[in-house]
């Protein structure tokens, strides 16, 4: 194995291509969503979802912790088009630092601050990707966690189902446990850097644009008192300056008492109207490339069909909209290309078997196809039709030979 083909083996974690995590039981904490999709990634690697291999249950984790186990996915199931999973997150009774944690897990998500799922794996079978990135054709599925900043920017939660009307009446943005809430802590300050390092990025490469820099530095500042504050509650919690538990209370409180209800209308669905798909043999090529209006349309109800099938609203992000149309749009015209090319393909083999060739001298122990131009007898004479060996161009026979240009008086 060479050094490259080791070097593509091994990875220790692979954000989902896209994700989509709904609820299917609030008292057992099911989760249900989509892994992994075979769709490049902010890195240009692309995980192909049927190349996957697990063992289930696959440890549930957050940010890629192996110490924060909150749960386990207990089915799994790959397509072209993904990963589907069905994960739980632990309940423990007896209180302690286990119990915050898993109720900080179930919090995060409840409240929409894990939107998104990330698989670790390790790669078995790799290859370069032309211009940048990695290709994995297997892998052996080893974690799912829930991040907060995906390697993908549209894999985001969809949708919420099966949640209790009206806000979580047990959770809060604080949390009791010491050693809990200074890992929530650390978690935030970890993204306030990766934040401040992507401004640094493209600060670098749009150093003369005035305005960005001008908002580049508003940011950072911003950020930084954050992250400044973060660090002296950080420091607060450890030397016991801050009670918990009555924060926790407060901002309970002050939620109750600040909640608007709730107003739950009927999500929307997609438009399926069953349109045939338009025949285009027969058509000439004017006709088929007016016949793309058509086309479209029965592809974006075969997409919202898709859609629907699988669960995804039509409103529920903009990306699922735009991507509907899209994939119409490549179908229709994709399906009119073919049809253009048989038309062409078919009009080059009609040239090239009535175009006019000059074959020389006639000869008899030759055949000659439809427009063949031949000398004989001093006359010029075209085949009107495919004509076997030995049938002479004479005049005897008007269904296959033409006189073209007869035989002048001094030949």
């Amino acid at each position: 194995m060479t050094t490259d083909e080791q070097a593509l083996t091994w990875t220790t974690a692979a954000t989902a291509k896209f994700v989509r995590v709904k609820f299917l039981d609030t008292e057992q904490r099911i989760i249900e969503g989509t892994a992994s999709t075979p769709v490049t990634d902010r890195q240009g690697d692309i995980v192909e979802p049927l190349g996957a291999t697990w063992q289930l249950p696959i440890p549930l984790l957050l940010d890629h912790r192996t110490d924060q186990a909150v749960g386990e996915v207990f089915e799994a199931n790959a397509t072209a088009k993904g990963i589907r999973f069905k994960a739980r997150i632990t309940k423990i009774e007896q209180p302690g630092a286990a119990q915050d944690l898993v109720n900080y897990a179930w919090d995060l998500i409840k409240s929409g601050l894990r939107k998104t799922v990330s698989i670790g794996f390790r790669g078995i079978e790799a290859e370069h990707i032309p211009g940048g990135g990695i290709r994995f054709k297997t892998w052996s599925w080893l974690e799912l966690s829930m991040v907060s900043i995906p390697s993908n920017p549209h894999a985001l939660i969809e949708s919420i189902k099966g949640l209790p009307a009206g806000p979580p009446a047990t959770f809060s943005p604080i949390v009791v446990s010491t050693d809990i809430e200074i890992q929530r802590i650390r978690a935030r300050v970890r993204e306030i850097d990766l934040a401040l390092k992507g401004i640094k990025s493209d600060e670098y490469y749009r150093f003369k644009d005035l305005d960005f820099v001008n908002s580049a530095n508003a940011a950072k500042s911003k950020l930084a008192t954050e992250r400044r504050q973060l660090v002296e509650r950080e420091v607060e919690v450890k030397a016991g300056l801050i009670d918990l538990a009555n924060e926790a209370t407060a901002e309970q409180t002050k939620t109750a008492a600040t909640a608007k209800p709730q107003q739950h209308h009927a999500a929307p669905a997609w438009e399926i109207r069953n349109l045939p798909e338009p025949r285009l043999s027969g058509l000439n090529v004017d006709q088929v490339l007016d016949s793309h209006s058509d086309l479209f349309d029965h592809y974006a109800d075969v997409v919202a069909k898709m859609m629907s099938e699988i669960g995804l609203a039509p409103t529920a992000l903009v990306t699922h909209q735009e991507q509907a149309v899209t994939d119409a749009a490549s179908m229709s015209c994709v399906v009119q290309l073919r049809a253009i090319a048989r038309l062409l393909d078919k009009r080059m083999t009609d040239l090239e078997q009535n175009a006019t060739v000059f074959r020389g001298v006639f000869q008899r122990s030759l055949p000659y196809r439809k427009g063949s131009l031949v000398i004989h007898g001093g006359s010029l004479w075209c085949a009107l039709r495919s004509v076997e060996e030995g049938i002479v161009p004479d005049g005897s026979s008007s269904d296959d030979w033409q006189l073209c240009v007869k035989k002048g008086e001094f030949g």
